[in-house]
């Protein structure tokens, strides 16, 4: 409270009060931002920012900082005249006013406010009401306006063209020129004062209760601060009884933390004014991811007979992020984006719901990222400046569908931002199993409980929900709801039933059947490469002799979204050459690729072209680009480091490929050991061969030719089959701590034979 006598004498109750509502009126200001203009000839565009309560500044009652990096220093008088005598108010005041023009000489980096004033960036003021005299409140502010407007060459003296200027200028000069001397020994010189004179302003405040300034304020609030009008007294309270903590602990708040006092009193108040146009902008492009996400939320039999299962994991992940933020994992296909649309509509009701599928962004960073929202200001100055009671949710799905380093790397600086706010936002990405096993950022991000009953075992110290395969109930759901699909899971074969129980897979089924497929065609399944070979017969190759010239127009796509990096090519790339109408049509037709849309409400975009699904495109690059040559191959990822990342997922495909080629394994094995003895070569990319080693094995002959590497000294394999070894062992851990492949029992492979064969070496 104002009870020091720097001021020149021990405030009374009314003038204490009067402190504390002069500094609201300005707390406002703070939260209305841009709607609000700012006085004391500053730019239109200038802000105010925070403010400080009963400083150690000389003068102290608040210190007020505005967006020209400028500071306003303010005293507060609820009533004050032209005073002669040493003692008086206005004595008091010009002898502070004195003292804080000397305050800081040099700059001091211990608060921007410490350093030389400035008449372009700051002010002194002394704020007053009505009930003070004309000398004060209009007399004063005539002279300081002349004198901010003299030439070098005037005198002082002119600012004053009568009697009453002519009086109050020098009882102004007098208080000058006494604490002048007081503090440096030595009267100003005029061109001192008038240095000092053209900082001052004078403002006129009624903001005692009911009066004109005071319904301003609430005005301000109530048009631009708040939800909800009603509130507008409540809050104007709150930051009156918050100004007087603030000056009773010397402390202070900028917009942020304003906000945050009428947050926690249960007053919903809106985005800060200069964030609305860019908070609407995430809203808009959320509505648009996640209505493109609507479609891998359902199995669509025809264009009129949809299926949608109702998952457990679904209901208890919205449950889960009521709580905190959490990772959503899952094998590939196996629903997780899905979870997410139902999640986002089952958000909405209770907060605020942001959708980012990273798949629609090259998001190279940050700034990039905004530019491509058309923001004007960074997603996280957006979130920081969105405020609410209610919880904000940002959803961000498929991380792993990020094709490049710095595109991985922007979300995960997102993410890591978003949480560091520890504000209202929740933060719910979705990853591949694979992919979060080798993120240690992602991991550490998340450090804690993962859910009590969806959960992978494997990440048992991170928050995460597993999006799991159908159930047993699930499947039988589907036989409800379509009795062919329901047909074709009761028939199925344990390995094939098993692959339906991935949400993917099951709609590449029902694609089939709608497409005509028989589903006897389906029924020998055992594997996910068989049932994209199946798909890719079907929907690619057909019996019609024209599956070449689809598979071109699909190369020459799946080549330019590689060498891009993008998941969306022009049209024009593929139909520059007239002779690819026909194929490109009926790929189209097959959907397998599709036209661009921003959203399912919208028209789709004739000339921009996508895979339907991130689990065709990755397949189609192994099939259409990595089947060739191993030199060219090797020579290609070799050239292009980053290029592992991006297509990752299509060499898991390719060694599954490869697998299946040969009861001897020799070809995966040439693989393995060609990319092991790469010096070039990432390790994310080496290691993936072991993988799919464990995944498949099943006999001890299917590793014959790593252990014959093993052996042979002289082998040209020999060193790059031990560096293979050891990562296939610590694979084979993995799949058993995921309970995948379990390392001992009746389907697990062949370890033991293995290391036995492996000892005698």
């Amino acid at each position: 409270m104002c009870t020091a006598q720097t001021g020149g004498g021990a405030a009374t109750h009314s003038g204490t009060e009067y402190q504390n509502r002069v500094a609201a009126w300005f707390a406002v200001r703070i939260l209305a931002e841009t709607a609000s203009t700012v006085p004391f000839d500053y730019p239109s565009t200038t802000t105010i920012d925070f403010l400080r309560c009963e400083t150690l500044e000389p003068v102290d009652d608040s210190l007020i900082g505005v967006s020209t990096t400028g500071h306003i220093f303010l005293q507060a008088k609820h009533r004050i005249s032209l005073g002669t005598t040493l003692d008086s108010e206005l004595a008091s005041v010009m002898d502070q006013f004195v003292r804080q023009f000397h305050a800081h000489p040099a700059i001091d980096q211990t608060a921007l406010w410490k350093r030389p004033l400035d008449k372009n960036l700051d002010r002194l003021i002394l704020a007053t009401t009505s009930r003070s005299s004309a000398a004060i409140r209009q007399v004063i502010p005539t002279i300081l306006g002349r004198i901010r407007s003299l030439s070098p060459q005037q005198r002082l003296d002119t600012a004053a063209v009568n009697e009453d200027e002519q009086e109050a200028l020098k009882v102004l000069k007098q208080h000058t020129k006494a604490s002048w001397n007081a503090l440096k020994g030595v009267d100003p010189t005029d061109e001192e004062i008038t240095q000092l004179l053209s900082l001052i302003r004078v403002l006129t405040l009624d903001v005692d209760p009911a009066e004109t300034h005071e319904r301003e304020a609430k005005d301000l609030l109530r048009q631009s601060v708040l939800k909800t009008p009603s509130d507008t007294d409540t809050a104007y309270s709150r930051l009156v009884a918050a100004c007087a903590t603030f000056a009773a602990n010397r402390t202070g708040a900028n917009r942020a933390e304003l906000q945050a006092i009428l947050v926690n009193a249960g007053i919903d108040i809106e985005g800060v004014n200069s964030f609305q146009a860019d908070i609407q902008k995430l809203q808009e492009a959320s509505v648009t991811n996640l209505q493109a996400l609507s479609g891998l939320s359902e199995v669509r039999l025809s264009p009129t007979a949809v299926l949608k299962i109702a998952r457990d994991s679904t209901s208890a992940l919205k449950e889960a992020v009521e709580r905190e933020s959490l990772v959503v994992v899952g094998q590939p296909g196996a629903g997780k984006t899905g979870a997410l649309y139902d999640l986002a509509n089952g958000l909405a009701a209770i907060g605020d719901v942001l959708v980012f599928g990273v798949d629609h962004f090259e998001a190279k960073s940050l700034a990039s990222l905004r530019i491509e929202l058309g923001c004007t200001h960074d997603v996280l100055q957006v979130l920081g400046n969105w405020p609410g009671l209610r919880p904000g949710f940002l959803i961000i799905d498929a991380l792993d569908a990020a094709r490049t380093d710095l595109g991985a790397k922007t979300f995960r600086e997102l993410i890591a931002a978003v949480l560091a706010l520890n504000g209202r936002w929740r933060v719910i990405p979705s990853i591949r199993k694979y992919d979060l096993r080798h993120s240690s950022e992602l991991k550490s991000l998340f450090v804690g409980a993962p859910h009590s009953t969806f959960h992978d075992p494997e990440f048992g110290r991170v928050k995460h929900i597993e999006i799991p395969v159908l159930s047993d109930a699930e499947l039988t759901e589907v036989g409800r709801q379509s009795p062919e699909l329901g047909g074709i899971v009761a028939g199925a074969s344990p390995a094939l039933k098993q692959l339906l129980r991935i949400p993917f897979n099951l709609r590449l089924c029902a694609e089939m059947l709608g497409a005509g497929a028989a589903a006897t065609a389906i029924s020998p399944v055992k594997t996910q490469i068989d049932l994209l070979n199946l798909y890719w017969r079907e929907r690619v190759l057909r019996s019609d002799q024209q599956g070449d010239a689809r598979e071109s127009v699909l190369r020459t796509a799946t080549s330019k979204m590689v060498e891009g990096r993008t998941l969306r090519i022009p049209r024009s790339v593929v139909a520059a050459d007239p002779s690819a109408s026909t194929p490109l049509h009926q790929i189209l037709s097959s959907q397998l690729l599709i036209e661009w849309q921003q959203s399912p409400r919208s028209a789709a975009d004739r000339y921009i072209l996508a895979y339907s699904h991130h689990i065709l495109y990755d397949y189609a690059i192994s099939r259409l680009l990595l089947r060739g040559p191993l030199s060219d191959v090797l020579s290609w990822l070799e050239t292009q480091p980053d290029l592992m990342l991006a297509i990752r997922p299509s060499l898991m495909f390719h060694y599954q490929h490869l697998w299946t080629l040969e009861e001897t394994r020799d070809s995966f094995w040439e693989y393995v050991f060609s990319f092991f003895k790469s010096n070039t070569l990432p390790d994310i990319g080496k290691i993936i061969g072991p993988l799919v080693a464990a995944q498949l094995s099943s006999d001890i002959q299917d590793f014959q030719p790593l252990i014959n590497a093993m052996r042979d000294n002289n082998s040209p394999n020999h060193e790059a089959s031990k560096e293979a070894f050891r990562h296939l062992l610590g694979a084979a851990h993995s799949e058993n701590s995921t309970g995948a492949k379990p390392l001992v029992g009746e389907n697990a492979p062949p370890w033991a034979e293995l290391l036995k064969e492996v000892a005698s070496i």
